[in-house]
């Protein structure tokens, strides 16, 4: 158990302009998931072979050896400030600036070979128990802190006898790796590597925005909006992951990491509201079908699978589904 509270405040400098800020705690208990999963699979290792690997659940004998008996709490603190100004009657703006701390983080670790636990017998012999090559878990391994910037504005008007609203949200933000909860005699890359670290820092947009245009005119409704997608650039199956001699791509060298490129995806949609029951909505998402760039000669995944993939499997965004049509009644 924990014991959390919130104080939030606002003041109004007029009936226009406004600030707000919040200070808060929380916590959040382990996931079933987290606290019980277990399972075999088989992955790539770090010289690009299949291996047989092992998921262990917290509190058993290859998570124990390396110090994690048990997964405890995540705590957080939560700090926010901002405004919120009507600037015409039509026009409205908000932003916020927020800041939070979480300890004790929960994520899935690296998978570890005998030789990545070498210092320790114990987990050695308890990773040669399981069958695996290698193995991992789930532990409270990081503090960590993001901070960024939410940013709302929103206009409405009549045109040509219809209400026409646009709407931008747009959010910035930076998480950073504040300290590595290894136990005593455990390297930190055993509890938090460097392809872990990647993925938390790298592995999601630190921009990301929306622009929406929806227009209502008797029983009907339409919306265009348009969603931009930053960079993410992670390690996993980059050569930095699985490191491949320069001689082997056509390139002369493999890129170091991972990368997919940042894209402004449009969906559309259009709706009859036939009666007071029931409307039509038919509509696409991704209209113009934008997908990751596919793998190139210098991609090390292209590499190692002989071009079964066509596109990064880590970080992806916005997927590599393409564009997608649907109707529905509702």
């Amino acid at each position: 158990d924990d014991l959390i509270g919130k104080l939030a405040t606002r003041y109004e400098f007029s009936d226009d302009f406004a600030v707000r800020g919040a200070l808060s705690t929380g916590f959040r208990a382990p996931s079933l998931q987290q606290s019980g999963y277990t399972a075999f699979t088989t992955n790539l290792g770090s010289d690009g072979t299949l291996t047989q690997s092992f998921t262990a659940n917290t509190g058993t004998a290859f998570p124990s050896a390396l110090g994690v008996d048990s997964l405890e709490l995540e705590t957080s603190t939560n700090y926010s400030a901002g405004f919120v100004y009507d600037v015409t009657s039509e026009l409205s703006l908000t932003v916020d600036f927020y800041r939070v701390e979480i300890e004790d983080r929960i994520t899935l670790g690296s998978l570890l070979s005998a030789d990545d636990v070498s210092f320790s017998s114990e987990a050695v012999a308890a990773l040669q128990a399981t069958g695996a090559v290698q193995a991992n878990y789930f532990s409270n391994s990081v503090d960590s802190t993001t901070q960024g910037v939410d940013i709302i504005a929103s206009y409405r008007t009549e045109v040509e006898g219809g209400n026409l609203g646009v709407t931008f949200a747009g959010n910035l933000n930076d998480t950073k790796i504040d300290s590595v909860n290894a136990e005593d005699g455990i390297p930190e890359a055993v509890a938090f590597d460097d392809l872990q670290r990647s993925f938390f820092t790298d592995g999601q947009p630190s921009e990301r925005a929306t622009l929406t245009f929806d227009y209502e005119r008797d029983a009907y409704t339409s919306t265009i909006r348009f969603n931009y997608f930053g960079e993410t650039d992670v390690k996993y199956f980059g050569n930095d992951h699985i490191s491949l001699p320069g001689e082997l791509s056509p390139t002369g060298s493999f890129k170091p990491t991972s990368t997919v490129e940042s894209a402004v995806l449009v969906d559309l949609n259009v709706s009859y509201q036939i009666n007071d029951m029931f409307a039509l909505s038919v509509g696409a998402d991704n209209v113009f079908d934008e997908t990751p760039d596919e793998l190139g000669d210098d991609e090390v995944l292209n590499f190692i699978t002989n071009g079964a993939f066509k596109y990064p499997v880590r970080a992806l965004p916005y997927g590599f589904d393409g564009r997608t049509y649907y109707a529905k009644v509702s």
